[in-house]
């Protein structure tokens, strides 16, 4: 249970850092293919993530039927192709990643989960939006440049900007947070619909049992107007009613027994 509950906690902030790494991958590949010398040959310049959020120059590959005619080709490259103009949509996105990471330290689950679905779904918009911006202007600048460098548009059959496959990682991995921290915000809120706000990275400890109230005491009794006659003493031993009656009464003394003399 322990183990899960750290899985859970920590899966969001995974995924943020792994979204930070796909910056590292291609996320714009452009890819022209000119005659020079009798030969063909084919020069891709290859955008990574990091390139479209800092401005960088792109990697240059060439392919061509011989190494002179590639080392010709990537000398020129290197000469007429600058780098690109920092994007502002892929600058966000980078912070919003990080912000992504951070949010791993809030104590509250529920808290957790909210920043984290709110900066994955974010942090795709502005992505997509330098994917698009990016390829744009590359396309732009690199048609311009072959223009001057050939006195002639590039063909479009022989000249082709796509998204590469880091940009499609990234977005796959940050649609796979916020569903993530969506489904966890349902797993932490009780069949009522209130949030627990549990500190421990999961769904709180239910609440102690209530104890049942003392019992009440009935109000005392109200004394009653009418006087309450005295208890009479218990009767002790028997006692005339008369004290005259005991001295009324005549006091006769045993008959004598006779003697035998007596009777003779």
């Amino acid at each position: 249970m322990r183990t899960t509950t750290i899985a859970r906690r920590w899966l969001s902030p995974a995924g943020f850092v792994l979204v930070g790494l796909c910056f590292l991958l291609p996320f714009v590949t452009a890819s022209c293919t000119a005659t020079a010398n009798d030969q063909r040959v084919t020069s891709t310049a290859t955008y990574s993530g990091f390139d479209l959020a800092v401005g960088d120059r792109p990697e240059f590959s060439v392919t061509s039927p011989t190494s002179a005619g590639s080392a010709e080709a990537m000398a020129q490259l290197q000469q007429r192709v600058g780098p690109i103009d920092i994007q502002p949509f892929a600058v966000v996105a980078l912070i919003l990643i990080v912000a992504g990471v951070a949010a791993g330290v809030i104590r509250a689950a529920w808290l957790r989960v909210i920043a984290g679905a709110a900066l994955a779904v974010s942090a795709a918009v502005f992505l997509s939006g330098a994917e698009l911006d990016g390829r744009d202007e590359i396309r732009t600048d690199l048609t311009q440049r072959f223009t001057t460098f050939a006195g002639r548009p590039p063909d479009p059959a022989d000249f082709t900007v796509e998204t590469a496959y880091g940009f499609w990682i990234a977005l796959g991995l940050l649609v796979a947070v916020a569903a993530g921290n969506i489904a966890e915000l349902v797993l932490v809120r009780p069949a009522g619909g209130a949030a627990v706000p549990s500190l421990a990275g999961g769904p709180g400890p239910p609440p102690p049992p209530v104890p049942p109230p003392p019992p009440v005491a009935p109000p005392p009794r109200a004394p009653s107007s009418s006087p309450v006659p005295p208890t009479p003493p218990p009767p002790g031993p028997r006692e005339a009613a008369d004290p005259w009656e005991a001295s009324a009464a005549p006091v006769i003394p045993p008959w004598p027994p006779r003697s035998p003399d007596s009777e003779t």
